[in-house]
């Protein structure tokens, strides 16, 4: 699957990476690392508090989920596509 940043600048595919969230002064982060990124941190999204990035990393796993080979050993989910939603649309 790929993961597309809120701002559309990254594109790195979701089985390399890895997502976490953060609080950085008053607002909600989305920090991703991939080898294709020098595997340093990298602001993914942006939200205006927690509850609206735990939202948004819960719509990825539910997209994630919607492939038919969830859970089979596949390496790439090719055909699916998942661009952080921006803060107002969460």
């Amino acid at each position: 699957m790929r993961l597309i940043s809120q701002d559309g600048n990254i594109d790195v595919p979701y089985e390399m990476s890895a997502l976490s969230t953060g609080i950085t002064y008053d607002k909600a982060v989305i920090y991703i690392r991939s080898k294709l990124l020098d595997e340093k941190p990298c602001v993914f999204a942006v939200y205006s508090n927690k509850c609206k990035a735990l939202k948004a990393m819960e719509s990825l796993r539910k997209t994630y989920s919607k492939n038919p080979n969830y859970g089979a050993e596949v390496d790439f989910f090719e055909d699916l596509v998942f661009q952080f939603p921006k803060d107002d649309e969460v």
